[in-house]
């Protein structure tokens, strides 16, 4: 018996800092990750295919990728393959008793083709026959009542007749588990009889066992951020045989994504701009998304010296997707003689607008800069006499 398992494609994701045009380029490559496992399902004939939870990234997901799962779902009926869909933490409702408020998995389970397993209160267990003989596989949906340290199969059993599969959306119990979050056990997993455990949530494929369980991560099959860099996305490729059961991870290649980290020592310099910029050109790809961290403490000169508006810009014309992280960079304090060698706020204005001004060659740009110069001026004046008047 062939099955496939997939989790976490996370259909729809959105990213606050991205164009419109950017966003649904990548709206797109998420799905054609999910066209590709579905692709493998068809080549190889497989029995079932299962789907672990968070295939749309929210409860409600556009018009747009719930049609895009009914034609791979219809491409999968075709093909003889059934369809067994579980609710990640994203695409449940944290609330079915709010109106208007259903799972996307029902509006999907209307095809008969398809079985969702909400399994509210617990694992859900259904006897299905297909090509190569039956199999029990139970699943249940996330659980937005579960609480910190709960472990969703406490109770759980299933029949003693094997082959079995349990499709479940948590964590695992000191494996990449984050604390407040409930997690399943090792003790609950084999304690609970199925031969193989399939579970998403965790975005990083692994393998385990439990007992004499098998336990298979999927992984996600697209990274979604600079935090998985390291991760490789994919699937399962099953096969259960006499109680044997042989898994493959099946590897898929991701959008290109790059992490560049900059440490402030290496920019003191007399052009820490050009610096960075020859650094950058190394990685740049008009298909990658690409982040760059500047990390560490500038002395005050550094940091003027430090052209980052070229910066971003240069990024952004260059890679599919740039950011700019700034978040581990800090300004040097400065002590100055008690005789008192003060900071003139105005001056500092004048000279940080005129330093802006020269970097733009864009004359509405620069009239925007002058706008706010003047707008903080006379904000920093009123103040000023705000604080004589005291």
């Amino acid at each position: 018996m062939k099955i496939v398992f997939t989790a976490d494609n996370h259909l729809g994701c959105y990213y606050a800092r991205m164009t419109p045009a950017q966003l649904e380029r990548r709206r797109l490559i998420l799905r054609q990750a999910l066209s590709q496992v579905v692709d493998y399902a068809l080549d190889n004939e497989v029995d079932l295919f299962l789907q672990g939870g968070d295939l749309f990234d929210q409860p409600d997901p556009r018009n747009v990728e719930i049609a895009f799962v009914m034609g791979e779902i219809k491409r999968l009926e075709t093909g003889g393959i059934r369809t067994v869909l579980i609710g990640g933490n994203h695409d449940t409702p944290r609330s079915s008793n709010a109106p208007g408020s259903t799972a996307p998995h029902r509006i999907l389970s209307h095809n008969s083709a398809v079985l969702y397993l909400a399994g509210s209160g617990g694992p859900e267990a259904v006897r299905l026959s297909t090509r190569h003989g039956d199999l029990i596989v139970g699943g249940a949906s996330s659980d937005p009542g579960l609480q910190p340290g709960d472990d969703p199969l406490q109770k759980c059993s299933f029949p003693d007749n094997p082959p079995s599969i349990l499709l479940m959306h948590c964590s695992l119990s000191g494996h990449g588990w984050m604390a407040g979050e409930p997690a399943a056990s090792r003790e609950s997993l084999s304690a609970c009889g199925a031969d193989v455990v399939l579970l998403g949530h965790n975005h990083r494929a692994f393998r385990e066992t439990a007992g004499s369980a098998v336990i298979l991560s999927a992984g996600a099959t697209e990274r979604l951020d600079f935090g998985e860099i390291d991760n490789i996305p994919g699937f399962w490729a099953l096969e259960l045989e006499s109680g044997e059961v042989q898994a493959d991870f099946i590897p898929l290649t991701p959008q290109p994504m790059h992490r560049l980290r900059v440490a402030a020592e290496e920019l003191a310099l007399d052009d820490p701009t050009a610096f960075v910029l020859k650094r950058l050109s190394k990685v740049v790809d008009e298909e990658a998304l690409l982040r760059l961290d500047i990390e560490g403490t500038l002395d005050r000169v550094a940091y003027h010296r430090l052209r980052l508006t070229e910066i971003w810009r240069f990024g952004t014309e260059r890679s599919f997707y740039f950011d700019l992280g700034l978040s581990g960079l800090a300004l040097a304090e400065e002590e100055f003689p008690a005789t008192g060698i003060s900071v003139d706020p105005e001056e500092e204005l004048r000279r940080a607008a005129a330093e802006m001004i020269a970097s733009r060659h864009d004359d509405n740009e620069c009239l925007l800069v002058e706008e706010a110069l003047a707008t903080a001026l006379i904000r920093l004046r009123g103040e000023e006499r705000g604080q004589s008047n005291d």
